[in-house]
């Protein structure tokens, strides 16, 4: 990785399911990363399903939750830390603070304007963070993953 077992945040969409090839393609993102933290919003859909992969699959990582203060939309997933609940907006900034490289598994494969997902890549792009997307389909891409990122952008294959 660029870094040695980097913090992770994470941003995913609030679906029933992730499609087979995202759900693929995310495990693979994070085994090459490696991540030492993962930080995620403990939304229903993607947040939960990708903190209990994490759970299962990543050894000796630390799992930190930022909730929303709406409730009707906490998953009550895995996490050794959770922050105080927040408005959805602020708590997205926050994963993006605390992380030094951000992992997005948004529910279209273009950007929407009306999109938590969307807006938390917004909010990374603008903090300058180191992005990975992974779109439906489980097609990847990148932002950032240039300098101490050149060997995880190899590793995977962008």
């Amino acid at each position: 990785t660029g870094l040695m077992r980097p913090i992770v945040g994470f941003t995913g969409a609030r679906i029933e399911r992730a499609t087979f090839a995202q759900m693929r393609s995310f495990a693979r993102v994070l085994e090459v990363l490696n991540p030492s933290c993962f930080v995620h919003g403990d939304c229903i859909g993607w947040d939960y399903a990708a903190a209990c992969w994490v759970a299962e699959n990543i050894r000796d990582c630390v799992i930190h939750k930022y909730p929303s203060n709406l409730r009707a939309t906490q998953a009550n997933g895995p996490g050794a830390f959770m922050a105080e609940p927040a408005p959805p907006l602020e708590r997205n900034t926050t994963i993006v603070r605390v992380s030094q490289i951000m992992v997005a598994c948004p529910k279209e494969a273009s950007e929407q304007l009306r999109s938590g997902t969307w807006s938390t890549v917004r909010r990374a792009r603008k903090a300058g963070r180191p992005l990975v997307g992974i779109e439906p389909l489980g097609m990847l891409w990148s932002e950032r993953l240039s300098g101490s990122w050149s060997a995880t952008r190899i590793a995977l294959g962008l």
